[in-house]
């Protein structure tokens, strides 16, 4: 072989082997390259991460604030309505009563009244406490009912009658007023629901 031969094919084997071990070499430092990025990437990734969190964070929270707010004003808004309703209700039904007071079923129900506590009307030191609008009519039932020993009272009330003995510890207040309120207060709900 000439010398021009082993001098290519030496040329040639040192190439080549220069190749490999420049591919070698750009393998490692790409390598290196990314185990250095790594950390980096890895960093960046949960800095992305997070903020998205942080996001889905935000915007429940606001939402979820808005939804409370809403349903708040809402339950507040119902509310004010049913107190509203119940007040007209009230009103209404104070109004019929007012006009009830006047008719001959209101004589009755206080005739009524009457004979069912007729004995603890007659005993002494009971007194009844009526409207005073009612006196003539409380009179006339008192005769019809042979009842002598109480005493009638004026109060300010719409109508019916309180009996009180203060000597037998008893009180009935059978007011149109208090029958009104405890009707009311117990059946509302019906009404409101």
């Amino acid at each position: 072989m000439p010398i021009d031969d082993n001098v290519k094919q030496m040329i040639h084997k040192v190439l080549k082997q220069a190749e490999k071990e420049s591919s070698d070499i750009v393998k490692i430092a790409e390598m290196a390259q990314k185990r250095n990025l790594r950390p980096y990437e890895e960093k960046a990734e949960k800095i992305k991460t997070d903020k998205i969190n942080d996001g889905k964070k935000k915007l429940d929270n606001h939402y979820n604030s808005k939804k409370a707010n809403i349903e708040m004003h809402s339950k507040f808004a119902l509310l004010k309505e049913k107190e509203n309703f119940e007040n007209h209700m009230k009103n209404e039904l104070l109004r019929r009563n007012r006009e009830w007071v006047q008719t001959d079923s209101y004589k009755n129900f206080i005739v009524s009244v009457c004979g069912k506590y007729k004995k603890l009307i007659s005993l002494i030191d009971t007194i009844i406490y009526i409207n005073e609008k009612d006196y003539d009519e409380m009179k006339k039932i008192a005769d019809s009912l042979n009842i002598q020993n109480a005493q009638i009272q004026f109060v300010k009330i719409d109508g019916g009658v309180i009996i009180e003995n203060k000597v037998s510890h008893f009180y009935y207040d059978l007011s149109v007023n208090t029958l009104f309120n405890d009707w009311f207060e117990n059946n509302k709900n019906k009404y409101l629901s």
